[in-house]
């Protein structure tokens, strides 16, 4: 993290594509390394935005505790004064250019995980990991009031489409492998990506620093996906 907070400039918003962390436990020193986080991004005049991934604990983020405003156009939950948690399905301008969130995932491993479990020193899986027909319907609804086009498209999952490049790219890595349980997230992905105008997709799932061209017919010319993991990059 302190890597990203060096890359911030005054005025610039940076963007984590899921699995922020923080909060994980809840415990009190994840709360107070959130409060450095943020007076740390308020004394640079920048801001840290998040969108949910699928190792998240969701038990906080989805109570009242932090407060629901509007921020650039769309509906965020202030974590701190300047760290936000952007929702699914929400449309964003910054500088002028729209960005569509639409975070969840499913975890491989939840088996080896426990199910809302909060004793320290274990790992958790949260059922609301996968986005909900209400989240599409969200998406769906915001992106027909743009008219069906947004500059970028910044997802936690990819496309279902891309799914076989990811492995002809980068190699039979566990991270990119056929999930079941996560294709209807896929799906949906496909579907926006196919019916509506964008520049650039980032995604942030499955563990890789990786650039796909603009191989695929169905989305249209001209499109780009990135993968990212330890990558910084501004958006092009």
């Amino acid at each position: 993290m302190a890597r990203f907070l060096d890359a911030l400039q005054p005025g610039d918003t940076g963007i984590v594509l899921g699995d922020f962390g923080f909060l994980y436990r809840d415990s009190a020193e994840e709360n107070r390394y959130l409060d450095e986080l943020s007076d740390a991004c308020g004394a640079k005049g920048a801001e840290l935005a998040f969108l949910l991934g699928n190792h998240e604990n969701f038990d906080v983020y989805d109570s009242d505790r932090f407060p629901v405003s509007e921020r650039y156009g769309g509906r965020i939950k202030s974590v701190r004064e300047h760290v936000l948690c952007l929702q699914h399905g929400e449309i964003y301008t910054l500088e002028g250019r729209t960005y569509c969130v639409f975070g969840g995932g499913h975890s491989l491993d939840k088996t080896q995980r426990l199910l809302n479990e909060h004793a320290d020193g274990v790992c958790r899986w949260w059922p609301q990991e996968m986005p909900t027909e209400r989240d599409y319907r969200n998406a769906e609804q915001n992106l027909l009031a743009h008219g069906n086009r947004v500059d970028y498209f910044l997802t936690h999952s990819c496309p279902l489409g891309l799914m076989e490049r990811l492995r002809l790219q980068c190699g039979r890595q566990q991270s990119i492998k056929d999930d079941p349980e996560e294709l209807p997230l896929q799906l949906k992905l496909e579907e926006y990506a196919c019916g509506n105008d964008f520049r650039v997709w980032y995604f942030g799932h499955f563990h890789v620093d990786v650039t796909l061209g603009n191989f695929f017919s169905s989305y249209g010319a001209g499109k780009t996906f990135h993968g990212l993991l330890d990558d910084i990059v501004t958006a092009e």
